[in-house]
């Protein structure tokens, strides 16, 4: 199956479709209800009493943006050489962990916040300069602002967007500024409608309370999930160290785009402390895994079973997730 994520486009696409078909299926046929936000999240509440009433609607279109996302990923990671140029194997990693929680096929925050922060990660990543414009650091630090007001959890993802600065080596004052103004930018806006509506401080108290109202908690009680998803981060941590070991063998530009797609795991473990921590919200951690499990499995080893062994095992930590729900 690794060989057929190597050359094989077409096959490729099938696969990823039937593997869409067979997690989605039952969300078709028993519809999912819309998920409500347990956080302040002012744009995508709009979206949630729009989409209330519609299960089956709301889950085909989660269906659509889960694909459109999970190509859009595979193309970033290959146009910037990180990932083989011809495999479709991030794109199936991020369909398969955006859709092993039958309870998350539907419109979620984080499939509203994945978008936001798919499009920060292009800003950030190099064409091939170790240096970066004031436009793409606005433009980044605007994709975060805006993924807050939909989800604010997702304020965690500001700590590896100030980690990419070192990256880059953003020192100057005018970085700084940039960022912040990009930053703020969509909260100047929402702010000004709220003043204009008299619920300026109301929106002020619940932003405040939601920031440092951590609610850190482990589920213990479904253990079949909890091995599914073990068997997955080991795999990632296995991903992520040889990332780490490798890293300074890559070229300036190609480094720094290993590191902006592999920093999005610690915004995605921050947001963990606003939730529960174990097991995990995979669709959280699907944009770094696509990354990492997917340049894992690509790996150029010496003996092909293990590649072979690896993906199967993903597929079966998945299978057991989705089914031993």
């Amino acid at each position: 199956m690794i060989q057929l994520f190597r050359q094989n486009t077409l096959g490729q696409i099938i696969v990823i479709l039937l593997a869409a078909i067979a997690l989605w299926s039952q969300a078709f046929i028993q519809p999912v209800e819309v998920e409500t936000s347990t956080r302040f999240a002012p744009l995508y509440e709009p979206i949630y009493m729009l989409l209330k009433q519609l299960p089956r609607l709301a889950s085909g279109i989660a269906l659509i943006i889960v694909l459109i996302e999970g190509a859009w990923l595979n193309y970033l990671l290959a146009s910037r050489k990180i990932v083989n140029a011809n495999s479709l194997l991030p794109t199936l990693v991020y369909v398969l962990l955006m859709s092993c929680d039958p309870n998350a096929q539907t419109i979620t925050p984080q499939l509203i916040i994945n978008i936001a922060i798919i499009a920060g990660c292009s800003q950030l990543y190099s064409d091939g300069s170790s240096h970066i414009t004031f436009e793409k650091i606005f433009n980044a630090a605007f994709c975060i602002g805006f993924a807050t007001l939909c989800y604010l959890p997702a304020i965690g993802y500001i700590v590896p967007f100030l980690l990419i600065f070192i990256v880059y080596k953003l020192y100057k004052w005018r970085d700084i500024t940039v960022a912040f103004f990009g930053l703020i930018a969509p909260y100047i806006v929402y702010f000004l409608y709220s003043y204009l509506n008299n619920r300026l401080q109301y929106n002020l108290i619940l932003m405040r309370h939601d920031i440092v109202d951590l609610k850190v908690t482990i589920d213990s009680m479904n253990i079949y999930k909890t091995i599914g998803e073990t068997m997955l981060l080991l795999t990632m941590l296995g991903s992520l160290l040889q990332q780490l070991t490798k890293i300074n063998d890559n070229v300036v530009h190609r480094r720094i785009n290993v590191w902006v797609t592999t920093l999005t795991i610690v915004g995605a473990g921050m947001m963990a402390f606003y939730g529960t921590m174990f097991p995990c919200d995979m669709q959280n951690m699907s944009i770094p895994a696509a990354f990492l499990l997917s340049s894992f499995l690509l790996y150029q080893r010496k003996r092909r079973w293990i590649n072979e062994t690896l993906f199967w095992i993903m597929i079966a930590s998945v299978g057991i997730i989705y089914i031993m729900r």
